[in-house]
């Protein structure tokens, strides 16, 4: 059984962290979700909040685009990704920019970490 002292600490902590989560958020659909699929328009840039673990991100620009899009996982090296084209990196935001005159389709995911199996 919790006490009340846990109780108020638990409490406490999960209105801290409520608050800091909702600074945090944007109002995009993709906010916090480990994999996802982005339409970019021409032009556009868009971000994703992947959430709070960092981890290694793929990102693939979808075969049938018609557009390159430059992608910056966690603010390193910006990749221009070709239709069909897949970069990986650790971090937990994604930064699309589509830097051609045709839309893009941007697939995302965390790739899992290996599990040992005993």
């Amino acid at each position: 059984m919790v006490g009340h002292r846990e109780a108020d600490a638990i409490a406490a902590l999960v209105i801290c962290l409520s608050g800091v989560s909702g600074c945090a958020q944007d109002s995009g659909d993709s906010y916090g979700q480990q994999f996802g699929v982005v339409s970019v328009a021409a032009g556009e840039t868009k971000q994703v909040w992947t959430g709070v673990a960092y981890r290694l991100i793929r990102v693939c620009n979808n075969v049938e685009s018609s557009g390159t899009v430059a992608v910056l996982i966690d603010d390193r090296q910006s990749i221009t990704l070709g239709p069909s084209i897949c970069t990986e990196d650790y971090g937990n935001t994604i930064e699309m920019q589509n830097q051609s005159a045709y839309g893009a389709t941007i697939t995302y995911r965390a790739v899992p970490d290996a599990v040992l199996l005993r």
